[in-house]
Formats: structure tokens, sequence, C-alpha cells
């Protein structure tokens, strides 16, 4: 009897211990994994592909199916240009984790593959959440959508929505919006947005150059005279005061 009550408790302390180190092991690959991740994660930001693809494979074989990583490799695969490959990670991160900001990467991609629906469908399910903290970049691309849907007007008030949930996207929410004005005929709406940018930030190159070509249309070479003068004032960068010097030469004189 005590034979055998010996041999269960050897059995057991025998169990107990092959639990423990198995616990302990699968605690070690998930920090090596997150190490991993985040070193790519970092190499990602700074354009190192090859670092990236590196440290983000490896947290993938540590630790299996995590959707943020296989989210940023969606994102590598994308920069790397293979739109098959970063598609295939998106929806396989989706699987398995319904979160906001990988529905944001896929509907970006989406809107880049002209699949403007489905871009508006995975959008809708982010702004569903409002604990994501980038609500604005959500909005800048459900105007996208809407706007390659033929819907301008609801994509106007997307862009504008974007602006007033974080100021600092109201340059580019504008410049958006100017263009839906400029693809939809409403030359008058476009000119007066652009000009509205370029009283505040007279170096914007992306405003003037929207504009320029609609002064030139409207036969106003003074005004375009005017805004190059003062971009090519206000600018330092030699290539950009180069280019206003090439846009005045071919101004009528």
């Amino acid at each position: 009897m005590r034979l055998k009550i010996g041999v269960l408790l050897l059995s057991m302390t025998v169990l107990i211990s092959c639990v423990g180190t198995s616990a302990m092991d699968d605690l070690k690959n998930k920090k090596r994994a997150n190490a991993h991740f985040n070193i790519g994660l970092d190499a990602l930001r700074n354009n190192n592909l090859t670092k990236a693809f590196d440290e983000l494979m490896q947290a993938n074989q540590l630790l299996p199916n995590q959707p943020l990583v296989l989210d940023s490799l969606g994102n590598a695969w994308r920069v790397q240009g293979d739109i098959k490959k970063a598609e295939a990670y998106f929806k396989h991160a989706l699987k398995y984790g319904d979160i906001p900001s990988i529905h944001t990467n896929y509907a970006s991609l989406l809107v880049q593959l002209e699949r403007y629906q489905e871009a508006k469908n995975e959008i809708n399910l982010t702004l569903d959440d409002p604990r994501y903290p980038r609500q604005d970049l959500a909005y800048m691309l459900l105007g996208d959508a809407l706007v390659g849907l033929g819907e301008l007007d609801e994509g106007v008030q997307a862009y504008r929505r974007a602006a007033q949930i974080n100021p600092r996207q109201q340059i580019v929410s504008q410049l958006r919006e100017a263009l839906v004005y400029v693809n939809s005929g409403r030359y008058s709406y476009a000119v007066a947005l652009y000009e509205t940018i370029l009283r505040k930030y007279p170096a914007n190159r992306a405003a003037l150059e929207g504009l320029l070509p609609l002064l030139k249309q409207q036969g106003e070479d003074t005004a375009a005279k005017h805004y190059l003068l003062v971009f090519e004032d206000k600018v330092s960068d030699v290539k950009s005061q180069q280019w206003a010097s090439d846009q005045l030469l071919r101004l009528p004189r």
C-alpha cells in the first residue's frame, strides 16, 4: 500500500513538474515573440523591410495567429508591393482579431485597389468602435471610399469630420475636398478652398499645384504670379524655389 502511494505521489510530482515546465516554456515563447514583434514593427516604421520581415516572421513562428503580427506582415507585404499577400495577411489577421486598426489598414488597401464598397464596409466596422483612437484616419478613408462610389457630398462631409476630430488633418482634408470639386467640375469651389489654404499656409505646394491650372484656365495669370512669388519667398528648400521659378517662366508676360 505504501509502495502504491509512493508511486502515485511520484507520478503527481512528475506531472506537476511537466505542467510547470510547459507553462514556463509558453511564457518564454510569448516574451520572445513579443520582442521580435516590437523590433519588427520598429523596423517596418523605419522602412527597413529586410529586418521587419525577419523579425515579424520569427514572431509568427514562435506564437502563430497573433492578429497584430499578421497585420504588420500585411503592411510589410504592401510596402514590398505584393498586394495579394498583403490582402491575405489582413484577412488572416481579422480572422483571429476583430480589431479596428486592422480593419483600417485593410480598408486603405481596398481603396488603393478601387474596391470602394468593400472599403466602406471595413471602415464602418472601425467606426462602430468609439474606443479606436484614429477615428480621423477612418473618416479620411471613408471619404475616399464614398468619393470612389460617386457619393461626393457624403465624401466631403467625411473629410470635414476627420478635420473636426483632428485639426492637424485639416489641410489634408481640405486638399481632398478641393480635389472632389475639381473632378466634379465645381471649379469656383475648388479655387476658393485652395486660396483659403494658401492664405494661411502660403508655402503649401500641394495647394498651389492644385490652384495654378484653375487660375490659368480662368485667365487669372496675375493671381497665379502673386501666389508663386509668395510661395517662392516663403519656402526654404532649393527644389521648391526652382519649381516656382519654372512655373513663373511659363506664365504669359
